[in-house]
């Protein structure tokens, strides 16, 4: 039996090794982080990810025309040492916020009843439990058109169209990799989301969030570089000053992050094709999962015999030693002939 179960239990593990071999090479980094907001049920970022993936997702219908998307989902970076610094920047709450255009569009994400109650059968509620996952915490939406853009400068001649800030120290300084918000790389099409007012995502929603925030190598050039600071810097070792005397400390390691990709943040691959395969592999680690837990009872049940028959042998020994020993009365009747 088990060594039944462990032959299975190789095949399944051959599966999903074969599985994330081909997602590796070929999913789309942003599908990873996707999959990553899918399991955190319970959140309005995991619903509207979920409806994006089922045909009752029909755009131009209530509050779902005007949804941008998901901060987490809404830029890429070089690498993922920064991605994981911005994302420890920001917070779970902030990297699932929901980005809509107006705020008429957020008006309809849901309403309440005379009491103050949420109305689960409005909105993104009524959707989620469509779905079977109800929102179960509070979450952030962010309006494009309520936000005081940069006003600023943009180089506009370049494809990335980032804000051309001021320089933050007179001369370049060690360790220095950048501004947060410029170094958040946006695809073609996020490139041409434009508010009324014709402001894009990066002098909008990424410079709300990240204002001036520096980007430092380590810890101690971001420490030298404390008196140029303006909206605070990170490390890409881990460090993080949030604004006038306020350090964060310890270590974290999200899982929502920013997607890395480190060339051109446009080649995805087909997203229906990704999420079938992130599936199965989730099914197949279910299964192994399964065959596992019968490995281990197997093995349970195994050791059990092996107690009881050695306990019938200890038994089986004791009683044999008892029956080989003469008998008392044959003792008495035995009488050595004299010589």
């Amino acid at each position: 039996m088990i060594k039944f179960l462990d032959s299975q239990k190789k095949s399944v593990e051959n599966r999903i090794a074969s599985l994330k071999d081909e997602i590796g090479h070929r999913v789309g980094a942003k599908e990873i982080t996707r999959h990553k907001i899918e399991e955190n049920v319970g959140t309005a970022a995991a619903v509207l990810c979920n409806l994006s993936n089922h045909k009752a997702y029909e755009p131009g219908r209530s509050f779902k025309d005007e949804v941008v998307g998901i901060v987490a989902l809404l830029g890429t970076v070089a690498n993922r040492d920064l991605s994981r610094m911005l994302s420890v920047y920001l917070g779970e709450d902030n990297m699932l916020a929901v980005v809509c255009k107006t705020q008429d569009a957020a008006n309809y994400f849901e309403k309440y009843d005379t009491e103050g109650n949420v109305d689960i059968r409005f909105g993104i509620h009524q959707e989620a439990a469509k779905l079977g996952v109800p929102i179960s915490r509070r979450f952030p939406i962010i309006c494009l058109d309520e936000i005081r853009p940069y006003n600023g400068d943009v180089f506009w001649n370049i494809r990335q169209k980032k804000l051309n800030l001021p320089f933050p120290h007179s001369k370049t300084h060690k360790g220095f990799r950048g501004l947060a918000v410029n170094l958040i790389n946006l695809s073609a099409e996020n490139l041409e989301i434009i508010t009324s007012s014709g402001h894009g995502l990066r002098e909008t929603l990424f410079y709300r969030l990240f204002g001036e925030l520096q980007v430092y190598e380590t810890r101690n050039d971001m420490r030298q570089a404390m008196p140029h600071l303006r909206n605070g810097a990170i490390s890409l070792d881990g460090g993080i000053i949030k604004g006038d005397g306020m350090l964060l400390l310890g270590y974290s390691d999200p899982e929502i992050i920013f997607p890395v990709m480190p060339d051109a943040p446009d080649i995805l691959e087909d997203p229906e094709d990704v999420f079938t395969k992130v599936k199965k592999m989730n099914a197949e680690k279910s299964v192994l999962e399964t065959v596992e837990n019968k490995i281990r009872k197997a093995e349970e049940n195994r050791q059990k015999l092996v107690m009881k028959r050695n306990k019938k042998k200890r038994k089986f020994d004791e009683m044999a030693e008892v029956m080989s020993q003469p008998s008392g009365s044959q003792l008495d009747q035995y009488h050595p002939v004299s010589q």
